[in-house]
């Protein structure tokens, strides 16, 4: 099992990155301008086309992770004010059991962002040769360098919206 975990301080409320990843369907180009190419809400979940993603989306997700193009069909599990939780269905749901969190621990004006992100498998025997396979597919260098690179882009575009503010 392959488990990759970024955190940076952001000088905003948690308030307002929650806010900024329930809206992440106008926000998912700026998030990451260069891998992110589109995000579509299947369903909303919850939420709606005013307040934004709730528990139970489906998102359709296309970026590029190292050398490949990946298109994700991912369901926002859990949606509150300090985390909100994913995992991916079809191939990569079933097969590389991929699943991520977003939490949020704020201390006032600064709001320290943890991403985590795993998959593969923690089978004894099975689950190194499975993790093997998926680290072809999905190189995990490639995964930690974007995981790192959304969160310094999250951070630019959220201490940006509070400077104009």
């Amino acid at each position: 099992m392959v488990t990759i975990s970024d955190t940076i301080l952001i000088r905003a409320e948690a308030t307002a990155i929650a806010s900024w990843l329930r809206r992440m369907d106008k926000n998912y180009k700026a998030w990451h301008p260069k891998d992110h190419v589109y995000l579509r809400v299947e369903n909303w979940g919850e939420g709606s086309p005013e307040s934004g993603l709730g528990a139970g989306a489906v998102l359709i997700a296309r970026e590029h992770l190292g050398l490949r193009t990946l298109t994700l069909r991912l369901k926002i599990d859990t949606v509150a004010s300090d985390r909100m939780t994913w995992s991916a269905l079809g191939f990569l749901g079933v097969v590389g059991r991929l699943r991520g969190s977003f939490t949020l621990d704020g201390q006032g004006a600064d709001t320290q962002f943890n991403a985590t992100l795993s998959y593969g498998w923690s089978m004894p025997w099975l689950g190194p040769i499975v993790d093997w396979f998926i680290d072809i597919f999905l190189p995990t260098w490639a995964v930690q360098k974007h995981v790192v690179e959304e969160g310094v882009f999250l951070k630019s575009e959220v201490e940006a919206a509070r400077s104009h503010a």
